[in-house]
């Protein structure tokens, strides 16, 4: 599997758009998804201002590229970008709290008998 990988990586090492990438195979978290068989390359691309096209034109640049090594199934992925909405006002936050019972009170039962 490390081959196959090592082979794969060669496609990220020549592109102009990669600045950096990491390369793993099998591991802990991998045990679940496929053992020794499931390999992850993280890829890091050049700052915008560096290269020519966009994330997901260099996906598609690098698609055609890796469909076609045998026994490897190669999917390249660009999540979104998690933002967090921050305040920046000192008011305090208003919030909302109710009481909920968790247990009925056993004395408003009618006696069941």
């Amino acid at each position: 599997m490390s081959q196959y990988q090592s082979a794969v990586s060669e496609v990220f090492r020549n592109n102009e758009n990669v600045e950096a990438f990491m390369s793993t195979v099998g591991g802990a978290q991998a045990a679940t998804l496929g053992g020794p068989n499931f390999g992850q390359l993280l890829v890091k691309l050049k700052p915008r201002a560096q290269r020519k096209l966009l994330v997901n034109d260099v996906i598609a640049e690098l698609r055609p590229k890796l469909e076609n090594f045998p026994g490897m199934q190669v999917y390249l992925q660009n999540p979104p970008t998690v933002r967090r909405k921050r305040r920046s006002s000192t008011k305090p936050r208003r919030s909302c709290w109710q009481r909920f019972k968790r247990f009925p009170d056993f004395r408003t039962l009618p006696a069941i008998c």
